[in-house]
Protein backbone atom coordinates (compact mmCIF):
# COMPACT_ATOMS: atom_id res chain seq x y z
CA UNK A 1 0.00 0.00 0.00
CA UNK A 2 2.76 2.43 0.81
CA UNK A 3 4.40 1.92 -2.60
CA UNK A 4 1.23 2.64 -4.51
CA UNK A 5 0.46 5.62 -2.27
CA UNK A 6 3.90 7.08 -2.92
CA UNK A 7 3.48 6.75 -6.66
CA UNK A 8 0.05 8.38 -6.52
CA UNK A 9 1.41 11.20 -4.43
CA UNK A 10 4.19 11.74 -7.03
CA UNK A 11 1.68 12.07 -9.84
CA UNK A 12 -0.44 14.27 -7.65
CA UNK A 13 2.46 16.58 -6.98
CA UNK A 14 3.08 16.84 -10.69
CA UNK A 15 -0.46 17.96 -11.42
CA UNK A 16 -0.46 20.48 -8.55
CA UNK A 17 2.80 21.94 -9.91
CA UNK A 18 1.34 22.31 -13.37
CA UNK A 19 -1.75 24.06 -12.02
CA UNK A 20 0.52 26.34 -10.00
CA UNK A 21 2.67 27.23 -13.03
CA UNK A 22 -0.42 27.96 -15.15
CA UNK A 23 -1.52 30.58 -12.63
CA UNK A 24 1.40 32.83 -13.65
CA UNK A 25 0.75 35.58 -16.20
CA UNK A 26 2.21 35.51 -19.67
CA UNK A 27 5.27 37.54 -18.74
CA UNK A 28 6.06 35.25 -15.93
CA UNK A 29 5.51 32.23 -18.18
CA UNK A 30 7.89 33.65 -20.74
CA UNK A 31 10.50 34.12 -18.08
CA UNK A 32 9.92 30.54 -16.86
CA UNK A 33 10.29 29.05 -20.36
CA UNK A 34 13.44 31.00 -20.99
CA UNK A 35 14.82 29.69 -17.74
CA UNK A 36 13.67 26.18 -18.72
CA UNK A 37 15.66 26.29 -22.01
CA UNK A 38 18.73 27.31 -20.10
CA UNK A 39 18.07 24.52 -17.63
CA UNK A 40 17.80 21.92 -20.47
CA UNK A 41 21.07 23.07 -22.05
CA UNK A 42 22.79 22.95 -18.67
CA UNK A 43 21.45 19.44 -18.07
CA UNK A 44 22.65 18.18 -21.46
CA UNK A 45 26.04 19.71 -20.90
CA UNK A 46 26.30 18.11 -17.46
CA UNK A 47 25.34 14.69 -18.85
CA UNK A 48 27.77 15.10 -21.73
CA UNK A 49 30.52 16.03 -19.33
CA UNK A 50 29.65 12.97 -17.25
CA UNK A 51 29.98 10.83 -20.35
CA UNK A 52 33.33 12.53 -21.24
CA UNK A 53 32.16 13.78 -24.64
CA UNK A 54 34.38 16.55 -26.04
CA UNK A 55 33.01 19.92 -27.16
CA UNK A 56 34.27 19.16 -30.68
CA UNK A 57 32.16 16.03 -30.81
CA UNK A 58 29.15 17.92 -29.46
CA UNK A 59 29.51 20.52 -32.22
CA UNK A 60 29.84 17.84 -34.86
CA UNK A 61 26.67 16.21 -33.62
CA UNK A 62 24.60 19.26 -34.55
CA UNK A 63 21.86 20.74 -32.40
CA UNK A 64 21.87 19.57 -28.81
CA UNK A 65 18.12 19.19 -28.85
CA UNK A 66 18.43 16.85 -31.88
CA UNK A 67 21.33 14.80 -30.41
CA UNK A 68 20.65 13.96 -26.77
CA UNK A 69 23.70 13.49 -24.60
CA UNK A 70 22.96 9.78 -24.04
CA UNK A 71 23.19 9.10 -27.80
CA UNK A 72 26.40 11.08 -28.06
CA UNK A 73 27.87 9.18 -25.17
CA UNK A 74 26.89 5.86 -26.78
CA UNK A 75 28.50 6.88 -30.05
CA UNK A 76 31.69 7.81 -28.29
CA UNK A 77 31.74 4.49 -26.42
CA UNK A 78 31.35 2.59 -29.72
CA UNK A 79 34.16 4.53 -31.31
CA UNK A 80 36.47 3.73 -28.42
CA UNK A 81 35.44 0.07 -28.59
CA UNK A 82 36.04 -0.12 -32.40
CA UNK A 83 39.40 1.55 -32.01
CA UNK A 84 40.37 -0.97 -29.38
CA UNK A 85 39.25 -3.83 -31.64
CA UNK A 86 41.26 -2.40 -34.54
CA UNK A 87 44.35 -2.21 -32.37
CA UNK A 88 43.86 -5.80 -31.26
CA UNK A 89 43.32 -6.93 -34.88
CA UNK A 90 46.46 -5.13 -36.05
CA UNK A 91 48.41 -6.67 -33.20
CA UNK A 92 47.22 -10.16 -34.19
CA UNK A 93 48.05 -9.56 -37.88
CA UNK A 94 51.46 -8.20 -36.92
CA UNK A 95 52.14 -11.20 -34.73
CA UNK A 96 51.12 -13.57 -37.54
CA UNK A 97 53.32 -11.68 -40.01
CA UNK A 98 56.32 -11.79 -37.72
CA UNK A 99 55.65 -15.46 -37.11
CA UNK A 100 55.55 -16.10 -40.86
CA UNK A 101 58.78 -14.15 -41.34
CA UNK A 102 60.43 -16.10 -38.55
CA UNK A 103 59.19 -19.40 -40.00
CA UNK A 104 60.38 -18.37 -43.47
CA UNK A 105 63.79 -17.40 -42.12
CA UNK A 106 64.03 -20.70 -40.26
CA UNK A 107 63.14 -22.62 -43.43
CA UNK A 108 65.67 -20.64 -45.49
CA UNK A 109 68.50 -21.29 -43.07
CA UNK A 110 67.53 -24.93 -42.83
CA UNK A 111 67.86 -25.26 -46.63
CA UNK A 112 71.02 -23.15 -46.62
CA UNK A 113 72.72 -25.24 -43.94
CA UNK A 114 71.96 -28.52 -45.71
CA UNK A 115 72.78 -27.46 -49.28
CA UNK A 116 75.39 -24.68 -49.21
CA UNK A 117 78.89 -25.56 -48.06
CA UNK A 118 80.24 -23.24 -45.31
CA UNK A 119 82.67 -20.55 -46.43
CA UNK A 120 85.48 -22.29 -44.56
CA UNK A 121 84.90 -25.48 -46.56
CA UNK A 122 84.64 -23.96 -50.04
CA UNK A 123 87.14 -25.88 -52.21
CA UNK A 124 90.48 -24.11 -52.47
CA UNK A 125 90.35 -24.33 -56.26
CA UNK A 126 87.37 -21.94 -56.19
CA UNK A 127 89.17 -19.45 -53.96
CA UNK A 128 92.11 -18.97 -56.29
CA UNK A 129 90.19 -16.54 -58.53
CA UNK A 130 87.44 -13.98 -57.74
CA UNK A 131 83.96 -15.49 -58.00
CA UNK A 132 81.58 -13.46 -60.18
CA UNK A 133 78.03 -12.94 -58.90
CA UNK A 134 75.43 -15.20 -60.56
CA UNK A 135 73.99 -12.19 -62.42
CA UNK A 136 77.19 -12.10 -64.52
CA UNK A 137 78.55 -14.83 -66.85
CA UNK A 138 80.11 -17.65 -64.81
CA UNK A 139 81.42 -21.21 -65.07
CA UNK A 140 79.88 -24.02 -63.02
CA UNK A 141 80.88 -27.67 -62.93
CA UNK A 142 78.18 -30.27 -62.29
CA UNK A 143 79.16 -33.59 -60.70
CA UNK A 144 76.80 -36.56 -60.55
CA UNK A 145 77.56 -39.31 -58.02
CA UNK A 146 75.93 -42.64 -57.14
CA UNK A 147 76.79 -42.48 -53.45
CA UNK A 148 74.24 -44.13 -51.16
CA UNK A 149 75.65 -42.11 -48.26
CA UNK A 150 75.69 -38.34 -48.96
CA UNK A 151 78.52 -37.94 -46.44
CA UNK A 152 80.78 -40.30 -48.38
CA UNK A 153 82.65 -39.39 -51.60
CA UNK A 154 82.13 -41.58 -54.66
CA UNK A 155 83.04 -41.70 -58.35
CA UNK A 156 81.56 -38.93 -60.48
CA UNK A 157 80.36 -40.59 -63.66
CA UNK A 158 78.77 -37.31 -64.76
CA UNK A 159 81.02 -34.27 -65.19
CA UNK A 160 79.69 -31.24 -67.07
CA UNK A 161 81.36 -27.85 -67.23
CA UNK A 162 78.80 -25.17 -68.08
CA UNK A 163 79.10 -21.52 -68.99
CA UNK A 164 75.99 -19.57 -67.98
CA UNK A 165 75.30 -16.05 -69.28
CA UNK A 166 72.16 -14.74 -67.53
CA UNK A 167 72.26 -11.47 -69.48
CA UNK A 168 72.00 -13.22 -72.85
CA UNK A 169 70.07 -16.18 -71.38
CA UNK A 170 72.52 -18.63 -72.93
CA UNK A 171 74.12 -21.82 -71.60
CA UNK A 172 77.11 -23.76 -72.96
CA UNK A 173 77.63 -27.31 -71.64
CA UNK A 174 80.78 -29.36 -72.20
CA UNK A 175 80.80 -32.95 -70.94
CA UNK A 176 84.09 -34.45 -69.78
CA UNK A 177 84.19 -38.23 -70.42
CA UNK A 178 84.56 -40.06 -67.12
CA UNK A 179 87.63 -42.02 -68.32
CA UNK A 180 89.58 -38.90 -69.33
CA UNK A 181 93.19 -39.14 -68.21
CA UNK A 182 94.27 -36.61 -65.58
CA UNK A 183 97.06 -36.24 -63.05
CA UNK A 184 95.68 -36.27 -59.49
CA UNK A 185 98.21 -34.86 -56.97
CA UNK A 186 99.51 -37.65 -54.78
CA UNK A 187 97.90 -40.36 -56.90
CA UNK A 188 99.46 -40.02 -60.36
CA UNK A 189 97.60 -40.65 -63.62
CA UNK A 190 93.95 -41.50 -62.98
CA UNK A 191 90.59 -41.42 -64.67
CA UNK A 192 88.97 -38.09 -63.94
CA UNK A 193 85.92 -39.71 -62.33
CA UNK A 194 88.18 -40.96 -59.51
CA UNK A 195 89.36 -37.48 -58.49
CA UNK A 196 86.25 -36.86 -56.35
CA UNK A 197 86.57 -40.06 -54.33
CA UNK A 198 90.33 -39.49 -53.88
CA UNK A 199 90.20 -35.86 -52.78
CA UNK A 200 86.62 -34.65 -52.64
CA UNK A 201 85.30 -31.57 -54.46
CA UNK A 202 88.64 -29.77 -54.22
CA UNK A 203 90.55 -32.46 -56.13
CA UNK A 204 87.72 -32.95 -58.62
CA UNK A 205 87.43 -29.23 -59.42
CA UNK A 206 91.19 -28.93 -59.79
CA UNK A 207 91.16 -31.91 -62.18
CA UNK A 208 88.47 -30.27 -64.31
CA UNK A 209 90.44 -27.03 -64.47
CA UNK A 210 93.60 -28.92 -65.43
CA UNK A 211 91.88 -30.86 -68.22
CA UNK A 212 89.85 -27.98 -69.63
CA UNK A 213 92.09 -24.98 -69.00
CA UNK A 214 89.00 -23.11 -67.71
CA UNK A 215 88.47 -21.46 -64.34
CA UNK A 216 85.59 -22.87 -62.30
CA UNK A 217 83.51 -20.39 -60.28
CA UNK A 218 80.80 -22.64 -58.80
CA UNK A 219 80.24 -26.35 -58.32
CA UNK A 220 77.11 -28.48 -57.88
CA UNK A 221 77.27 -32.10 -56.74
CA UNK A 222 74.06 -34.07 -57.28
CA UNK A 223 73.50 -37.36 -55.48
CA UNK A 224 71.68 -39.58 -57.99
CA UNK A 225 70.19 -41.68 -55.20
CA UNK A 226 68.13 -38.64 -54.24
CA UNK A 227 67.92 -37.37 -57.79
CA UNK A 228 64.51 -38.88 -58.39
CA UNK A 229 63.04 -36.89 -55.49
CA UNK A 230 64.19 -33.66 -57.13
CA UNK A 231 62.52 -34.58 -60.43
CA UNK A 232 59.32 -35.66 -58.70
CA UNK A 233 59.27 -32.35 -56.82
CA UNK A 234 59.32 -30.59 -60.19
CA UNK A 235 56.38 -32.64 -61.40
CA UNK A 236 58.56 -34.67 -63.78
CA UNK A 237 60.64 -33.55 -66.75
CA UNK A 238 59.44 -33.29 -70.34
CA UNK A 239 61.99 -34.85 -72.69
CA UNK A 240 62.22 -36.48 -76.11
CA UNK A 241 63.87 -39.86 -75.42
CA UNK A 242 66.08 -40.72 -78.43
CA UNK A 243 66.10 -44.54 -78.10
CA UNK A 244 64.17 -47.38 -76.48
CA UNK A 245 65.70 -48.29 -73.11
CA UNK A 246 65.52 -51.62 -71.30
CA UNK A 247 68.21 -51.58 -68.63
CA UNK A 248 67.65 -53.20 -65.23
CA UNK A 249 71.17 -52.24 -64.10
CA UNK A 250 70.41 -48.53 -64.57
CA UNK A 251 67.16 -48.78 -62.60
CA UNK A 252 67.34 -48.08 -58.87
CA UNK A 253 63.80 -49.17 -58.04
CA UNK A 254 63.59 -52.44 -56.04
CA UNK A 255 60.98 -53.97 -58.34
CA UNK A 256 62.48 -52.85 -61.65
CA UNK A 257 59.44 -50.79 -62.61
CA UNK A 258 61.58 -48.02 -64.15
CA UNK A 259 63.90 -50.16 -66.26
CA UNK A 260 61.99 -49.64 -69.51
CA UNK A 261 61.46 -46.33 -71.31
CA UNK A 262 59.82 -46.00 -74.71
CA UNK A 263 61.34 -43.62 -77.27
CA UNK A 264 59.70 -40.31 -78.09
CA UNK A 265 58.43 -37.18 -76.26
CA UNK A 266 57.15 -37.85 -72.75
CA UNK A 267 57.23 -36.74 -69.13
CA UNK A 268 59.62 -38.82 -67.03
CA UNK A 269 59.10 -39.18 -63.30
CA UNK A 270 62.09 -39.33 -60.98
CA UNK A 271 62.71 -43.08 -61.19
CA UNK A 272 62.56 -43.19 -65.01
CA UNK A 273 64.63 -40.01 -65.28
CA UNK A 274 67.39 -41.65 -63.24
CA UNK A 275 67.33 -44.69 -65.52
CA UNK A 276 67.60 -42.36 -68.51
CA UNK A 277 70.73 -40.52 -67.30
CA UNK A 278 72.46 -43.76 -66.14
CA UNK A 279 71.78 -45.88 -69.23
CA UNK A 280 74.68 -46.39 -71.65
CA UNK A 281 74.54 -49.91 -73.09
CA UNK A 282 72.02 -49.02 -75.77
CA UNK A 283 74.20 -46.37 -77.39
CA UNK A 284 76.66 -47.33 -80.09
CA UNK A 285 79.41 -45.31 -78.39
CA UNK A 286 78.39 -46.28 -74.81
CA UNK A 287 79.73 -43.62 -72.42
CA UNK A 288 79.82 -40.89 -75.06
CA UNK A 289 76.22 -41.66 -76.00
CA UNK A 290 75.21 -41.50 -72.34
CA UNK A 291 77.00 -38.17 -72.07
CA UNK A 292 74.91 -36.74 -74.90
CA UNK A 293 71.75 -38.06 -73.22
CA UNK A 294 72.75 -36.38 -69.96
CA UNK A 295 73.27 -33.10 -71.79
CA UNK A 296 69.83 -33.44 -73.32
CA UNK A 297 68.38 -34.15 -69.91
CA UNK A 298 70.06 -31.27 -68.04
CA UNK A 299 69.09 -28.95 -70.85
CA UNK A 300 65.45 -29.91 -70.30
CA UNK A 301 65.73 -29.58 -66.52
CA UNK A 302 67.30 -26.11 -66.64
CA UNK A 303 64.66 -24.91 -69.08
CA UNK A 304 61.82 -26.23 -66.90
CA UNK A 305 63.16 -25.25 -63.48
CA UNK A 306 62.33 -21.59 -64.14
CA UNK A 307 58.67 -22.51 -64.76
CA UNK A 308 58.04 -24.70 -61.71
CA UNK A 309 54.68 -23.70 -60.13
CA UNK A 310 54.91 -21.76 -56.86
CA UNK A 311 53.06 -24.55 -55.06
CA UNK A 312 55.88 -26.98 -55.83
CA UNK A 313 58.76 -24.70 -54.79
CA UNK A 314 58.84 -25.67 -51.08
CA UNK A 315 59.06 -29.38 -51.89
CA UNK A 316 61.62 -28.76 -54.63
CA UNK A 317 63.77 -26.63 -52.32
CA UNK A 318 63.69 -29.33 -49.65
CA UNK A 319 64.65 -32.05 -52.17
CA UNK A 320 67.54 -29.94 -53.46
CA UNK A 321 68.77 -29.30 -49.92
CA UNK A 322 68.83 -33.04 -49.15
CA UNK A 323 70.57 -34.15 -52.35
CA UNK A 324 72.77 -31.28 -53.54
CA UNK A 325 76.02 -29.75 -52.30
CA UNK A 326 77.11 -26.43 -53.78
CA UNK A 327 78.71 -23.06 -53.04
CA UNK A 328 75.58 -21.33 -54.41
CA UNK A 329 73.25 -19.95 -51.75
CA UNK A 330 69.50 -20.67 -52.02
CA UNK A 331 68.88 -16.97 -52.68
CA UNK A 332 71.42 -16.97 -55.52
CA UNK A 333 69.76 -19.98 -57.13
CA UNK A 334 66.35 -18.35 -56.81
CA UNK A 335 67.65 -15.15 -58.38
CA UNK A 336 69.33 -17.13 -61.17
CA UNK A 337 66.06 -18.95 -61.85
CA UNK A 338 64.30 -15.62 -62.29
CA UNK A 339 67.05 -14.37 -64.61
CA UNK A 340 66.87 -17.49 -66.79
CA UNK A 341 63.07 -17.61 -66.91
CA UNK A 342 61.78 -18.06 -70.46
CA UNK A 343 65.17 -19.11 -71.87
CA UNK A 344 65.01 -20.16 -75.52
CA UNK A 345 65.89 -23.86 -76.05
CA UNK A 346 67.99 -22.76 -79.04
CA UNK A 347 70.24 -20.90 -76.60
CA UNK A 348 71.52 -24.16 -75.11
CA UNK A 349 74.76 -25.40 -76.70
CA UNK A 350 76.21 -28.77 -75.76
CA UNK A 351 79.16 -30.91 -76.80
CA UNK A 352 81.61 -33.50 -75.47
CA UNK A 353 85.39 -33.29 -75.32
CA UNK A 354 86.63 -35.33 -78.29
CA UNK A 355 89.33 -37.96 -78.12
CA UNK A 356 90.02 -41.64 -78.52
CA UNK A 357 90.15 -44.70 -76.31
CA UNK A 358 93.64 -45.83 -75.38
CA UNK A 359 93.14 -48.34 -72.60
CA UNK A 360 92.62 -47.61 -69.82
CA UNK A 361 92.07 -43.90 -70.56
CA UNK A 362 90.18 -41.56 -72.84
CA UNK A 363 92.88 -39.40 -74.45
CA UNK A 364 91.67 -35.96 -75.52
CA UNK A 365 92.12 -34.65 -79.05
CA UNK A 366 94.07 -31.44 -78.45
CA UNK A 367 92.97 -29.67 -81.61
CA UNK A 368 89.34 -30.61 -81.13
CA UNK A 369 89.28 -29.46 -77.53
CA UNK A 370 90.99 -26.19 -78.47
CA UNK A 371 88.19 -25.46 -80.92
CA UNK A 372 85.56 -26.21 -78.30
CA UNK A 373 87.07 -23.79 -75.81
CA UNK A 374 87.37 -21.11 -78.49
CA UNK A 375 83.57 -21.33 -78.87
CA UNK A 376 82.82 -21.80 -75.17
CA UNK A 377 80.76 -18.85 -73.98
CA UNK A 378 80.99 -17.19 -77.39
CA UNK A 379 79.06 -19.04 -80.08
CA UNK A 380 77.49 -22.38 -80.97
CA UNK A 381 79.70 -25.47 -81.00
CA UNK A 382 78.15 -26.40 -84.36
CA UNK A 383 80.05 -24.61 -87.16
CA UNK A 384 76.94 -24.74 -89.34
CA UNK A 385 75.02 -22.57 -86.87
CA UNK A 386 75.65 -18.84 -87.25
CA UNK A 387 75.10 -16.62 -84.24
CA UNK A 388 74.06 -13.22 -85.53
CA UNK A 389 75.07 -11.63 -82.20
CA UNK A 390 78.63 -12.98 -82.43
CA UNK A 391 80.92 -9.97 -82.90
CA UNK A 392 83.54 -12.21 -84.51
CA UNK A 393 81.20 -13.84 -87.01
CA UNK A 394 82.33 -11.77 -89.96
CA UNK A 395 85.36 -9.60 -89.27
CA UNK A 396 87.42 -8.40 -92.20
CA UNK A 397 91.17 -8.63 -91.51
CA UNK A 398 92.63 -5.21 -90.72
CA UNK A 399 96.30 -6.23 -90.33
CA UNK A 400 99.03 -6.93 -92.86
CA UNK A 401 100.79 -10.33 -93.27
CA UNK A 402 104.11 -8.91 -92.09
CA UNK A 403 102.46 -8.10 -88.74
CA UNK A 404 101.72 -11.79 -88.08
CA UNK A 405 104.44 -14.11 -86.74
CA UNK A 406 103.93 -17.81 -87.52
CA UNK A 407 105.16 -21.20 -86.29
CA UNK A 408 104.68 -24.12 -88.73
CA UNK A 409 104.55 -27.74 -87.55
CA UNK A 410 104.28 -31.02 -89.47
CA UNK A 411 101.59 -33.16 -87.81
CA UNK A 412 102.01 -36.17 -90.11
CA UNK A 413 104.61 -38.77 -91.01
CA UNK A 414 105.17 -37.15 -94.41
CA UNK A 415 108.50 -35.39 -94.64
CA UNK A 416 108.99 -31.87 -96.00
CA UNK A 417 105.43 -30.49 -95.85
CA UNK A 418 106.23 -28.02 -93.05
CA UNK A 419 108.91 -26.50 -95.29
CA UNK A 420 106.40 -26.27 -98.16
CA UNK A 421 103.85 -24.41 -96.08
CA UNK A 422 106.50 -22.13 -94.56
CA UNK A 423 107.77 -21.14 -98.03
CA UNK A 424 104.22 -20.34 -99.18
CA UNK A 425 103.49 -18.17 -96.12
CA UNK A 426 106.83 -16.34 -96.41
CA UNK A 427 106.06 -15.64 -100.04
CA UNK A 428 102.79 -14.04 -98.94
CA UNK A 429 104.65 -11.76 -96.52
CA UNK A 430 104.13 -13.55 -93.19
CA UNK A 431 106.94 -13.72 -90.64
CA UNK A 432 107.65 -17.45 -90.28
CA UNK A 433 110.13 -17.84 -87.43
CA UNK A 434 109.89 -21.53 -86.47
CA UNK A 435 109.47 -24.65 -88.64
CA UNK A 436 109.48 -28.29 -87.50
CA UNK A 437 107.45 -31.30 -86.35
CA UNK A 438 104.81 -31.52 -83.61
CA UNK A 439 106.09 -32.49 -80.16
CA UNK A 440 103.61 -35.33 -79.54
CA UNK A 441 103.13 -38.65 -81.29
CA UNK A 442 99.66 -37.81 -82.62
CA UNK A 443 98.95 -37.78 -86.34
CA UNK A 444 96.61 -34.96 -87.34
CA UNK A 445 94.08 -35.30 -90.11
CA UNK A 446 93.05 -31.67 -90.44
CA UNK A 447 95.13 -28.60 -91.13
CA UNK A 448 94.88 -26.32 -88.08
CA UNK A 449 95.50 -22.61 -87.56
CA UNK A 450 95.78 -21.93 -83.84
CA UNK A 451 95.88 -18.36 -82.50
CA UNK A 452 96.36 -16.81 -79.07
CA UNK A 453 94.71 -13.39 -79.26
CA UNK A 454 94.68 -12.34 -82.91
CA UNK A 455 91.88 -14.11 -84.71
CA UNK A 456 92.37 -11.66 -87.56
CA UNK A 457 95.88 -12.97 -88.12
CA UNK A 458 94.61 -16.57 -88.22
CA UNK A 459 91.87 -15.67 -90.70
CA UNK A 460 94.41 -13.88 -92.89
CA UNK A 461 96.61 -17.01 -93.00
CA UNK A 462 93.55 -19.15 -93.81
CA UNK A 463 93.16 -17.24 -97.08
CA UNK A 464 96.39 -18.84 -98.28
CA UNK A 465 95.72 -22.36 -97.02
CA UNK A 466 93.68 -25.26 -98.48
CA UNK A 467 89.96 -25.21 -97.82
CA UNK A 468 90.29 -28.14 -95.40
CA UNK A 469 91.73 -25.90 -92.69
CA UNK A 470 90.22 -25.17 -89.29
CA UNK A 471 90.79 -22.12 -87.05
CA UNK A 472 90.87 -22.64 -83.26
CA UNK A 473 91.90 -20.49 -80.31
CA UNK A 474 94.69 -21.66 -78.02
CA UNK A 475 93.85 -22.32 -74.38
CA UNK A 476 97.38 -23.31 -73.38
CA UNK A 477 97.48 -26.88 -74.70
CA UNK A 478 99.87 -26.03 -77.57
CA UNK A 479 103.34 -24.58 -77.12
CA UNK A 480 104.40 -21.77 -79.45
CA UNK A 481 105.88 -18.31 -79.04
CA UNK A 482 104.48 -16.65 -82.16
CA UNK A 483 101.10 -15.08 -82.88
CA UNK A 484 99.85 -18.12 -84.78
CA UNK A 485 100.66 -21.83 -84.92
CA UNK A 486 99.97 -23.77 -88.14
CA UNK A 487 99.76 -27.58 -87.88
CA UNK A 488 99.62 -29.53 -91.12
CA UNK A 489 97.56 -32.70 -91.19
CA UNK A 490 97.20 -35.56 -93.65
CA UNK A 491 94.75 -33.38 -95.61
CA UNK A 492 97.55 -30.99 -96.58
CA UNK A 493 97.73 -30.75 -100.36
CA UNK A 494 99.95 -28.07 -101.87
CA UNK A 495 97.97 -28.21 -105.11
CA UNK A 496 94.92 -26.93 -103.19
CA UNK A 497 96.68 -23.79 -101.99
CA UNK A 498 94.97 -20.69 -103.50
CA UNK A 499 97.00 -18.94 -106.18
CA UNK A 500 97.89 -15.38 -105.20
CA UNK A 501 100.35 -12.68 -106.09
CA UNK A 502 103.76 -13.19 -104.51
CA UNK A 503 104.84 -10.43 -102.11
CA UNK A 504 108.41 -9.30 -102.64
CA UNK A 505 110.64 -6.88 -100.78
Amino acid sequence: MGKYSKKKSKWGLGRDRMRYEDSFDSGATGRRRKGESSTIESRVAREAAGAQISNTRLSAAGSLEKAPATLLAERDRRRRRNKKRAIIALSVVGALFLGAVAAGAATYWSIHSRMTVPAAKVPQALQDTPTPPPAEPFNVVIFGTDSRDPKQYDHTDTIILARVDPGQKKVWMVSVPRDTRVEVPGHGARKINAAYILGGPDAAIQAVEDVTGQDVDYFITVNFYGFEHIIDSMGGVNIDVPIAIDDRAADFTPDGRASRIAPGPQILDGAHALTFVRHRKGYADADIGRTRAQQLFFRAVIAQLSDVPMTRLPGLANSLANNVKTNFTPMQLLSLGREMRGVDPDNFFATTLPGEWRSPFWILDEAGTEEIWSNFGVRSFDPEEVDETDPEAEVAPSIAPQDVSVTVRNGTTRAGIAGEAAAILRARGFTVSDVGNTDNQSVYDENLIIFRDSREGAELIAQFMPDATRIVQSRGMFRFDTDVLVILGTEWDITQVPVADVVTE
